[in-house]
């Protein structure tokens, strides 16, 4: 783990209970009590965050899961991500991603598809926006967890999920080609990091 990720951790660690407001709070632990419920009935637990476009928040929400499952050693779970629509994974979220730490590298030449690790050994993942039923995502037995309002009232029913629940995002976007653009995208990471964080963080208790 790099120096910068660490102390980046370090922060959200110490903050953990600070400025999440308390509906957030209640949503993460419901969804945490879903998550031991279900490595209770299957040794693996598979979650699909979607949004629109899999470009942003549902990217942001897919690599803070994995880090921070692998953080407090939940080797159980296994984070995807998706979308209702093909995009590209927005070089914003990818900049954020390498300025909190993490190693990130394209592994195709005209593709956006990154390799992400976090730990040394951490065989890492692949980044690149999809649809949320692609074949490389579980088809069954799986947790959606709406990362945008767009997506969830799109699909009111996701097929083969065991459970769906809404956890939306404000949507960076907004600040694209503006003077605002890099710290509205270092914030939403921010703020990602440390409800997955949290998340994860009730689940081991």
């Amino acid at each position: 783990m790099s120096k910068t990720l660490k102390e980046y951790i370090k922060i959200i660690l110490k903050n953990i209970d600070r400025g999440l407001e308390k509906n957030r709070k209640d949503k993460l632990i419901e969804l945490a009590q879903v998550i031991k419920r279900n490595h209770e009935q299957k040794n693996t637990v598979k979650i699909i965050f979607i949004c629109t476009h899999n470009s942003r928040r549902s990217q942001f929400s897919q690599v803070w899961a994995y880090v921070s499952s692998l953080y407090f050693k939940l080797d159980f779970i296994k984070p995807f991500s998706g979308g209702t629509e093909i995009d590209t994974v927005n070089l914003n979220v990818i900049n954020s991603l390498i300025n909190s730490g993490l190693k990130i590298e394209k592994t195709h030449k005209g593709k956006a598809i990154y390799l992400l690790k976090s730990f040394k050994k951490d065989k890492g993942i692949n980044l690149y926006s999809k649809v949320y039923n692609s074949k490389l995502n579980p088809s069954k037995h799986f947790i959606a967890i709406m990362t945008c309002s767009d997506a969830d009232q799109m699909c009111p029913v996701i097929k083969g999920a065991d459970k769906k629940t809404s956890l939306p995002y404000s949507d960076p976007r907004f600040s694209d080609n503006t003077s605002l653009e890099k710290e509205v995208y270092n914030q939403t990471c921010s703020i990602i990091a440390k409800e997955m964080f949290y998340l994860m963080k009730q689940v081991k208790k």
